[in-house]
C-alpha cells in the first residue's frame, strides 16, 4: 500500500503516470490518493488493474478546489472485482463520472462515494457507488452530505443482466439536477 498527495500544479494530464494512475498492477489494495488543488484533465484513481486482478480498499480524497476532467474512481479493473473502494469529495469541480469501484466484467461490491462539498458538473457527471458494465453491482453506497450533482446519483449500476442489489443512496444535504 502507498499514499500520494497531489498539492495542485495544473497538469494537462493526470499526475499519476501509467494509465493516469500512480498505482497500477496485477492486484491492488490499500492505496490512497489525495488531490488538494490544481487542474487535472485526465483520470484520478486509487488503483487501476488493466486485467483480471482485484482492486480492494483503495481511496481517493479530493479537497480544496481542484478541477478534474476525467473519471474519478477509488479502484478500477477490467475483468477482476472492485471491492471496498472509496471516493470522498470535500470540494472542487469534477466534470465526469465519480465511481467508488468500477469494473468491466467483474463484480463491483461494497464501494462508497461520499460528497461533502463541491460540484459534479458536465454531460457525464454522475455519482456511482459501484459500477460494472456486465457483472454484479451490489452493496454499494452513495452519501450526499453537501455539494451538488448536475446529472444523477446511483448506488450501484450494471448494464448487463447480473444483479444490482442492496445498493443505497443517503441524501442529507445536497442538490441533484
Amino acid at each position: 500500500a502507498a499514499e500520494v498527495t497531489y498539492p495542485g500544479d495544473s497538469k494537462a494530464t493526470s499526475p499519476f503516470g501509467v494509465l493516469d494512475s500512480f498505482f497500477a498492477g496485477a492486484s491492488l489494495s490499500g492505496n490512497t490518493v489525495a488531490v488538494t488543488g490544481g487542474t487535472i484533465a485526465g483520470e484520478v484513481s486509487g488503483g487501476i488493474v488493466n486485467g483480471a486482478g482485484i482492486v480492494r480498499d483503495n481511496t481517493v480524497v479530493i479537497s480544496g478546489a481542484p478541477a478534474i476532467g476525467g473519471i474519478v474512481s477509488g479502484g478500477r479493473t477490467v475483468s477482476g472485482d472492485a471491492v471496498g473502494n472509496t471516493v470522498t469529495i470535500g470540494g472542487g469541480n469534477l466534470a465526469n463520472f465519480v465511481r467508488g469501484g468500477q469494473t468491466v466484467s467483474g463484480k463491483a461490491l461494497s464501494n462508497t462515494v461520499t460528497l461533502n462539498g463541491g460540484g459534479i458538473t458536465g454531460a457525464m457527471s454522475s455519482l456511482q457507488g459501484g459500477y460494472s458494465l456486465s457483472g454484479e453491482a451490489s452493496n454499494n453506497t452513495v452519501r450526499l452530505y453537501g455539494g451538488s450533482v448536475s446529472r444523477s446519483a446511483v448506488g450501484g449500476q450494471t448494464h448487463g443482466s447480473a444483479a444490482a442489489a442492496n445498493n443505497r443512496i443517503e441524501l442529507y444535504n445536497a442538490v441533484i439536477g
